[in-house]
């Protein structure tokens, strides 16, 4: 989005999931820390459309995740979206 890269979720262990959610700006060089997930997850599915980042499913503690997060740049916060079959 906007030229950055954004890193959501994650695994130190590949099990037990994160909510992190750093920005990377090529043009500074530098990473600043941005509004957390609201549900810790690793392996998820991540895409962003007209302005927005949706982070979907994923796995935590050896479970699925059937979540959808969605995440607004403009009021740097995230926003839950339907059930993931």
């Amino acid at each position: 989005l906007d030229g950055k890269i954004h890193a959501i979720g994650g695994s130190e262990d590949n099990v037990e999931g994160m909510v992190v959610h750093e920005v990377y700006d090529p043009a500074t060089d530098s990473w600043s820390s941005r509004a957390p997930m609201s549900d810790p997850r690793h392996h998820l599915a991540a895409a962003a459309l007209d302005g927005r980042i949706y982070a979907a499913a994923g796995r935590e503690f050896g479970t699925n995740v059937g979540t959808l997060e969605i995440y607004d740049p403009d009021t740097d916060s995230w926003s839950g979206g339907p059930a993931v079959p």
